[in-house]
């Protein structure tokens, strides 16, 4: 396992640098192998391994590309904690007078690796000052960098805490993956600029093979008109007469116990979203991206009728990744499932356990109430109960408990007093919430307010992957559920 530690600045006077050379020598003489990391380098240092100049950081964040810096910041990682490396020593930036963002930086950059953090400080006592710089940097582990010798090293080592699953990390295996599978996505709804822009993205980043459906004079006209030069390798099909028939008789045999007729056929695979559904249930295709000009209703509704549900499944549901700060959370069902019954959220607690697993993040399920154990009663709270006791059940691999309420299950402190015993309480990582009401305005109270990268819905349970789009949606969301795309159809 590798370790962590982050060596920041407690105030402009500090050489942060010297501090952290006599800690690197500090730890290699007790025979173990230190890599100095430096994501954001103001000066020349021949040892340490950097990821951007302080100029190329600044250029990049001026444009809005934090999650991009955090992703080329956590490749560079990646490239040096490999499993001979014992501890990876990052540099924090210092403080200058016309950076008045440093502090803010290093404590997001400390977040985004989960690392231990060490402040490098002049001050003789543990005084005030230097006790409100390390308040700032919340539950990650704390020292003060003068202070570490030999026995603290030694029991820091010692410690199995492994780096929990952040947004860097959980970006960059998602980009890893997305690449790996290499897979053709259709987008039916070519007329949204966010759309071609997102193609592009993708296509730049070798996310997906993307695939824009609609008429390719219209689409060249639009991308010409906002300087967008249309990549060779995104492939245009165009919705004609003679595409669309070829699709008739199988849907037919699809709808046939609906008492679907081949005319009825014809005008529904108008529908750009029908004919793509068309296009994934014959396998032309491995996924579908759409929702940026269409309600959800009318993203899935071909989906449930034509490509239908997996043998696994009973029901579709759906997942948000939840991008906190220091970790990435999975919220079901919050877009699809009104009100279900007690057997229905068991299939969604267990589908989003299954998804989160698949994406790298260990699962731990919260059924969420307004109750925590016993301490409430009602029918909202026996369904709960009911649903948790069938999860169990069906699946007794998986660490599930409920109920329990939102604090009890996300914070350790809460936890101690509410739910003791639990072996998920205070570090859930799955949230499954009673109804689409309680779930749908959780995610977007915490999505809005503290304007975290959100990415979903995903739908889980379906035969093959078609995921929706919030009409809100960034290029950046589009770029993500095309990833997360591309990811579930390397599974099926």
């Amino acid at each position: 396992m590798v370790h962590r530690l982050m060596v920041v600045p407690s105030h402009v006077h500090v050489d942060l640098h010297r501090e952290s050379r006599r800690l690197a020598n500090l730890m290699r003489a007790q025979g173990l192998k230190v890599i100095v990391f430096e994501p954001i380098s103001d000066h020349n240092d021949s040892e340490a391994k950097i990821s951007f100049t302080i100029k190329a950081f600044e250029h990049e964040f001026s444009r809005g590309r934090w999650y991009e810096v955090l992703q080329q910041i956590e490749e560079t990682y990646q490239k040096i904690a490999t499993s001979s490396v014992d501890v990876v020593l990052i540099n924090g930036l210092s403080f200058c007078v016309d950076r008045p963002y440093v502090g803010r930086l290093n404590g997001k950059i400390a977040r985004a690796f989960d690392a231990h953090v060490a402040l490098a400080t002049d001050l003789v006592h543990f005084d005030e000052h230097a006790n409100i710089i390390l308040r700032s940097y919340g539950d990650l582990k704390l020292a003060i960098a003068s202070h570490i010798d030999e026995a603290w090293i030694k029991n820091w080592m010692a410690d199995t805490y492994s780096r929990r699953v952040t947004p860097s990390l959980f970006i960059y295996h998602l980009m890893k993956k997305a690449k790996k599978a290499n897979r053709r996505i259709i987008l039916p709804e070519s007329g949204d600029l966010r759309i071609l822009q997102a193609a592009m993205s993708c296509t730049e980043q070798g996310l997906a093979r993307c695939i824009l459906m609609g008429k390719s004079t219209e689409i060249h006209q639009m991308a010409k008109a906002h300087g967008i030069t249309l990549s060779d390798q995104i492939e245009i099909i165009e919705p004609t007469s003679a595409r669309m028939e070829q699709y008739v008789k199988p849907m037919v045999a699809l709808r046939k116990e609906k008492g679907l007729t081949a005319e009825q056929a014809r005008v529904q695979l108008q529908n750009p979203m029908t004919l793509a559904t068309m296009m994934l249930q014959q396998g032309e295709v491995d996924g579908i991206v759409s929702g940026a000009t269409h309600s959800t209703l009318d993203t899935i509704r071909p989906a449930f009728q034509l490509i239908k549900t997996a043998p696994d499944a009973n029901l579709v549901s759906s997942v948000f990744f939840m991008c906190l700060s220091t970790r990435v959370l999975v919220f079901g069902d919050c877009a699809i499932n009104m009100n279900p019954c007690a057997e229905r959220l068991a299939d969604i607690a267990i589908h989003s356990a299954d998804t989160a697993a698949e994406f790298g993040i260990m699962p731990k399920v919260a059924m969420i109430s307004y109750s925590s154990g016993d301490s409430g009663v009602g029918a909202d709270v026996d369904k709960v109960k009911e649903a948790t006791a069938l999860a169990k059940k069906r699946r007794p691999d998986l660490l599930i408990d409920g109920p329990l309420q939102y604090d009890a299950a996300i914070d350790p402190q809460v936890a101690a007093v509410k739910m003791p015993n639990s072996p998920v309480a205070g570090d859930a990582t799955v949230f499954v919430f009673p109804n689409l009401d309680t779930g749908n305005a959780v995610y977007k109270a915490i999505q809005r307010t503290t304007h975290i990268l959100c990415i979903g819905p995903m739908l889980q349970g379906l035969n093959k992957p078609v995921n929706d789009l919030s009409r809100g949606c960034s290029v950046k969301d589009i770029v993500f559920t095309i990833a997360v795309t591309a990811i579930q159809a390397d599974r099926h």
